[in-house]
C-alpha cells in the first residue's frame, strides 16, 4: 500500500506499540535508555498509578523538548508515540531506529505483538435535529441495530479479524471547552509479533492493515477535506 499523506490530517497521535514477556530487570535497562536518548528525550513523565494497579506494567515516558514525540516504556513494553505524523515511512523509520535501540537494551529477541495505532480526533457540529453528523466522516455499518444518520451519542468499539492482523476500532464523542470531536482509534495488532530485529516489517504490514480499514470506511466528504478540497 502506498504512504499516502493527507495535508488535512486529523491526527491527535500515531503510535507503534511493542509487547514482550515481562523483564524483572527492565528499570536497569531503562535507564540505560535513558542515558542514550536523553539529549533529545530530555523530559520524564512517570506514570499516574491508581490503586490496585500494577506499577510494573504503567509505562513511563520520555518526551521530547517540544512534546511531539515520546518512547514509553515498561516491564512488557516499549512503545514511540508521535503528536505530528510524517507519513508512514518517516514515522516507521524514526520508531524502528528508537524502538530498535530501546529493544536491545531491554534484550528482547522476541516480540509477542506489534501494534500500529492511529489516533483521529475530529472537530464536528450537531444537525438541527441535535444528531451527530457521523456519516459526514464514517461509513459505519447501518442496521436494525444503527441508524448512523439519527446519532446522538457514540461509544462503540469491536474487534475483527484481517487476513494478515487483528483490527480493534474504536469511534466515541467526546465534549470539551464547548467543542464536541468525534475520536477514532484504529490499531492493527499483528501477534505473535516476530523477531524485534524484523520490527521495520512486522510495523509495516501493522500500518497497512490499519490504513486499509480507514481507507475503505471514511466517507468521500472526509477524504475531500482531508486532501484539501473542501
Amino acid at each position: 500500500m502506498t504512504s499516502q499523506f493527507y495535508p488535512n490530517q486529523q491526527l491527535a497521535s500515531v503510535s507503534l506499540e511493542c509487547y514482550f514477556k515481562g523483564r524483572v530487570a527492565y528499570r536497569a535497562s531503562a535507564q540505560n535508555l535513558q542515558d542514550d536518548l536523553g539529549d533529545e528525550f530530555p523530559n520524564l513523565f512517570v506514570p499516574n498509578v491508581s490503586q490496585g494497579s500494577a506499577l510494573d506494567l504503567q509505562p513511563y515516558q520520555l518526551r521530547s523538548s517540544s512534546h511531539e514525540e515520546i518512547v514509553a516504556f515498561a516491564a512488557n513494553q516499549l512503545s514511540y508515540v508521535n503528536t505530528d505524523y510524517p507519513g508512514c515511512d518517516g514515522f516507521i523509520a524514526r520508531a524502528t531506529n528508537l524502538l530498535g535501540s530501546g529493544l536491545s537494551h531491554f534484550g528482547v529477541s522476541d516480540l509477542e505483538r506489534v501494534t500500529y495505532r492511529y489516533n483521529n480526533v475530529v472537530a464536528i457540529g450537531r444537525d438541527e435535529n441535535g444528531f451527530l453528523p457521523v456519516a459526514e466522516v464514517l461509513n459505519l455499518p447501518a442496521g436494525s441495530w444503527c441508524d448512523p444518520t439519527k446519532l446522538t451519542e457514540l461509544d462503540l468499539k469491536w474487534q475483527q479479524q484481517a487476513e494478515s492482523a487483528k483490527l480493534v476500532v474504536q469511534v466515541g464523542t467526546s465534549e470539551s471547552t464547548g467543542l464536541e470531536t468525534l475520536e477514532f482509534s484504529i490499531g492493527a495488532v499483528v501477534a505473535p509479533g516476530g523477531q524485534a530485529s524484523e520490527i521495520a516489517s512486522t510495523a509495516k504490514l501493522a500500518h497497512d492493515v490499519a490504513r486499509g480499514w480507514f481507507e475503505a470506511n471514511i466517507s468521500a466528504e472526509f477524504r475531500e477535506f482531508l486532501e484539501g478540497e473542501s
